[in-house]
């Protein structure tokens, strides 16, 4: 049963957007922590390949076209390998 704990901690089940990360399309930053992979060792702990950063939504207005187009900007602050237990 140890797997179903990986798909529920690593999300497996829910595709990753990063529209859906940021909150019903409203503009601005938010911060985020995925966890990506992780590692259990008998000695040394539990690790976890973590990605953190900012999405920021903005719209870019296109010559020619009525509506603005949400463009997402993705800032990595961190992408490694974390101690977590």
């Amino acid at each position: 049963e140890i797997h179903l704990s990986y798909i529920e901690e690593l999300k497996m089940l829910r595709p990753y957007s990063p529209t859906e990360t940021i909150d019903e399309g409203k503009e601005g930053s938010y911060m985020y922590s995925i966890p990506r992979a992780l590692v259990e060792g008998a000695i040394g702990g539990c690790y976890a390949y973590v990605t953190e950063g900012v999405l920021t939504l903005v719209r870019i207005q296109e010559e020619g076209k009525p509506i603005a187009q949400p463009m997402v900007n993705d800032s990595r602050r961190f992408d490694g390998w974390k101690k977590i237990a």
